[in-house]
C-alpha cells in the first residue's frame, strides 16, 4: 500500500522524518518497502518570468506575453486581465495535459502564434478563482518545474501490509499505528453535513436477500451533483498512491477508500431501475459486463448488487458499465457494505478480478464501519461538487456484529518476553492501539477488542502486540528462558512419531504417504 507523508501528518503529529518513520513502522511489523519522491501529477508545466507584455493587434482583451522558461523565450497570447511584466507564472507548455483533460498545443490566436497556456489556479485545479492568472513568489525560478506548496518536502511510503491487518490498508490505519509507537494523540476529521430536518425524503428501497454473504448494507442518495475534474490537491495525492483521477464523484470514493480503508461505490441513480438495490447471489454462467469493459461469466456463489431488474455491480469487487458515473451524471446512490471475506476472495479469484475494493473485503474489512464511512464520503462529495443529500441514510443490518473482549494474564506475558514489566505499563501500552480496557487488576487484563482487529484472538496476540508496540529493541536479552510450553499433538500423532523413529534407528528408510498407508522399506 502506498501512503504519503503528510496526508499521515494530518490524523498524527509525526516528529519522525520520513526515513526515521519508515525504520519505525519497519520495526513494528509494517514493513515500509521503499520512500518514494511524490511523482509529478502536471508533466510540462514550468515555471515562466513574463519579460514583456503588449497589446493584441486583433483584440482589445488579449495580450501578447515573452516569456523566459529558463533555456529559451516563448510568445504567449494570455486574456488574463491581471498578467503583468516582471511576474512570474506557471507555463503550460505544448504537450501538457491539465486537470480537466484539456491538451495544451501550439496555435494561433487571433492570427498571432501561441507556444502554450499561462495558467490560472482552476486550470490548475488548485481553486476556483478562473479571472485570473496565478501569480508565483519572486522566489521561483524560470525553468524550474511548477511544483504546488503542498507536495514540497512530501514523501509515498510503500507499505507492505500483512495479510492479517487490513485494518492498516488505509492512512487512519498506518497512523493509528503511528500514534501507538510515538504516544501521540490520534486525530479525528470532523465531518459537516446537512441538519437532517428539511432534507427531501428519498423513498429509496434496500433489500438483502443473502444477509450471510453481505451483512451489511448502507446507502445514501444525493441529487443534482455535478460531475467535474477534482482539486489538483486530491488528484494528485490519489495519483501518487497509484489511483487514476477520474472525477470529482469518482475520485471521492477513491479517497475516502484511501483514507479511511473502507471501499465505497457510486452509482448513476439515472440508470438504477425499480428505485431500490436488492443484494443477492448470481444465476449459473450469467454475463455481467464490468467497468473495465470486460464481459464475465458469473456463477451462484457470487454476490451480486441489483436494481429492480439486472445486476449492477460485483458485490466487493467492481461496478457495472451500465451504471457508471458519466459527466451527464446528476443524482447518485452511494454504497457502503460489508461482505463475507471468504466468498469475496473465492469470487475474485475465480473471475481473476483484484481490485482495491476485493483486496480489502477478503482480508475483512470493519462491519460496524460502514454507516461512518458512508457519511465521510457523503460530506466529501458535497464539498466538490453542488448536491442535495436526501433523508436518511438507509441502513440494512440485520445482526449487528459485537466486539469481543480478552484477557491476557501479565505474569504470563513476562514469561515469553522474559521480562518483569509491571501491570501499568502493559495496560497502557495495549490501550494506545485503541483497545478499551474493562478491567485489570495486578495479574489479570481484559480488553474490548474492535471490530476492525480481526486478528486478535488468542492471548499470544495481545503479547505479540505489546511487545512490537513497546519495542523489542526494550526487550533485554536473556540465558535463561522460563516458558511452559504445551504440548499441542494429539495422542495419535505422538505415537506416529515414536514408531517413525524406532523404526529410523534400526535403518529403515521411511517414504511419507498417508496415516492409513504409512511405507516403511528396509535397506
Amino acid at each position: 500500500m502506498k501512503v504519503t507523508y503528510n496526508w499521515l501528518r494530518e490524523f498524527v503529529d509525526i516528529a519522525w522524518s520520513p526515513h526515521e518513520l519508515a525504520e519505525k513502522l519497519t520495526l513494528s511489523g509494517s514493513e515500509v518497502d521503499a520512500l518514494e519522491d511524490i511523482p509529478p501529477l502536471l508533466n510540462n508545466i514550468v515555471i515562466g518570468y513574463i519579460k514583456s507584455v503588449e497589446n493584441h493587434p486583433n483584440s482589445s482583451h488579449l495580450k501578447i506575453c515573452e516569456v523566459n522558461l529558463g533555456n529559451k523565450t516563448e510568445q504567449i497570447v494570455c486574456g488574463a486581465p491581471n498578467v503583468e511584466k516582471g511576474q512570474l507564472v506557471p507555463v503550460a507548455a505544448p504537450g501538457a495535459v491539465l486537470p480537466s483533460g484539456l491538451k495544451i498545443q501550439s496555435a494561433k490566436i487571433r492570427g498571432v502564434k501561441s507556444e502554450g497556456m499561462i495558467c490560472s489556479e482552476i486550470e490548475l485545479g488548485l481553486s476556483d478563482v478562473a479571472d485570473e492568472i496565478m501569480a508565483l513568489p519572486q522566489s521561483s525560478k524560470p525553468g524550474q518545474m511548477f511544483e504546488p506548496e503542498n507536495l514540497r518536502d512530501d514523501k509515498v511510503l510503500n507499505v507492505f501490509i500483512n495479510p492479517n491487518r487490513p485494518d492498516c490498508m488505509s492512512v487512519i490505519g498506518l497512523a493509528r499505528e503511528i500514534a501507538a509507537l510515538s504516544g501521540k494523540q490520534l486525530h479525528d476529521k470532523p465531518i459537516d453535513l446537512p441538519n437532517r430536518k428539511g432534507l427531501p425524503v428519498t423513498d429509496f428501497k434496500i433489500e438483502i436477500l443473502d444477509a450471510k454473504r453481505c451483512p451489511r448494507y448502507c446507502g445514501a442518495v444525493i441529487s443534482g451533483i455535478k460531475v467535474k475534474p477534482s482539486p489538483y490537491s486530491i488528484q494528485q495525492r490519489l495519483f501518487a498512491v497509484g489511483i487514476r483521477p477520474i472525477n470529482n464523484i469518482v475520485d471521492a470514493t477513491n479517497y475516502c477508500l484511501v483514507e479511511w480503508g473502507h471501499p465505497l461505490h457510486a452509482f448513476d441513480m439515472k440508470h438504477l431501475r425499480g428505485n431500490r438495490i436488492i443484494v443477492k447471489t448470481a444465476r449459473k454462467n450469467q454475463k455481467f459486463t464490468t467497468l473495465d469493459g470486460v464481459a464475465r461469466t458469473l456463477n451462484e456463489d457470487m454476490l451480486m448488487i441489483c436494481d429492480g431488474d439486472r445486476p449492477v455491480a460485483i458485490g466487493g469487487i467492481m461496478g457495472g458499465l451500465n451504471s457508471e458515473i458519466k459527466d451527464s451524471t446528476k443524482d447518485i446512490f452511494l454504497e457502503s457494505a460489508y461482505f463475507l471475506p471468504e466468498n469475496n476472495l473465492k469470487s475474485a479469484k475465480k473471475l481473476e478480478l483484484a481490485t482495491e475494493a476485493s483486496r480489502r473485503f477478503e482480508r475483512g474489512m470493519d462491519p460496524n464501519f460502514c454507516l461512518e464511512a458512508l457519511k465521510r464520503l457523503t460530506h466529501l462529495i458535497l464539498k466538490l461538487s453542488p448536491g442535495q443529500l436526501l433523508h436518511p441514510f438507509l441502513d440494512v443490518y440485520p445482526k449487528k456484529v459485537k466486539a469481543k473482549s480478552l484477557k491476557i494474564r501479565l505474569n504470563r506475558l513476562n514469561e515469553v518476553l522474559g521480562t518483569k514489566y509491571d501491570p501499568e505499563r502493559i495496560v497502557d501500552t495495549i490501550s494506545k492501539l485503541g483497545l478499551k480496557t474493562t478491567s485489570s487488576d495486578s495479574e489479570f487484563a481484559t480488553f474490548e477488542i474492535p471490530t476492525f482487529r480481526h486478528d486478535l484472538k488468542r492471548e499470544i496476540d495481545l503479547i505479540e502486540e505489546f511487545a512490537r508496540i513497546d519495542g523489542l529493541d526494550n526487550i533485554d536479552s536473556q540465558e535463561i528462558a522460563r516458558v511452559k510450553l504445551r504440548n499441542v499433538c494429539n495422542e495419535q500423532v505422538s505415537s506416529i512419531q515414536k514408531i517413525r523413529s524406532i523404526f529410523v534407528e534400526f535403518g529403515f528408510e521411511f517414504k511419507s504417504g498417508t496415516r492409513a498407508s504409512v511405507k516403511l522399506v528396509g535397506k
